[in-house]
């Protein structure tokens, strides 16, 4: 995880140099987001189900981008 940190840390640096600013939401902001346009809106299911086949492997796809794991690059 803290290579994976270095590594955001530098490109955020790199855009800096070139004049590259980053908008950061807010907590606020995010959850606006999500009840505006978020995956957990109905009309996303058609789309989930072509994709995937079932809703239920969207959702447990989702759990598993809420666990941490260890990045090694």
């Amino acid at each position: 995880m803290v290579r994976f940190k270095a590594i955001n840390t530098l490109c955020e640096h790199e855009f800096e140099k070139i004049g590259v600013s980053i908008y950061l939401p807010t907590a606020d902001e995010k959850n606006q987001w999500q009840e505006r346009c978020g995956y957990a809106r109905s009309e996303w299911g058609s789309y989930k189900k072509s994709i995937l086949g079932d809703s239920k492997i969207f959702e447990e796809l989702i759990e598993a981008s809420r666990t941490q794991h260890s990045i090694v690059l």
